[in-house]
């Protein structure tokens, strides 16, 4: 499964009018770091947290989705003994 997290906070940003600069600020971080690091395929659980308060939109949400349909895409539903 290939999801680029930083990406899709760039596609966010991109279709709500969010500049990086905006950003940087509400995050208190430096405009440069945060250009290299929206250019990253991943980053920690605790920038994407911050990210998506800041942002008003919940990442990991759309990364759990996604997760999902990969995961069921290609299995039989399973009814697990223990559930």
């Amino acid at each position: 499964m290939e999801y680029n997290i930083g990406q899709a906070i760039t596609d966010y940003m991109r279709e709500n009018k969010i500049r990086q600069a905006m950003l940087a600020k509400m995050l208190n971080y430096d405009p440069g770091n945060l250009n290299r690091l929206l250019k990253k395929n991943n980053m920690s659980l605790d920038m994407i947290l911050r990210i998506s308060v800041a942002l008003k939109f919940n990442f990991l949400r759309e990364a759990s989705c996604r997760l999902t349909e990969e995961i069921m895409k290609d299995e039989v539903y399973v009814v697990h003994p223990f559930l």
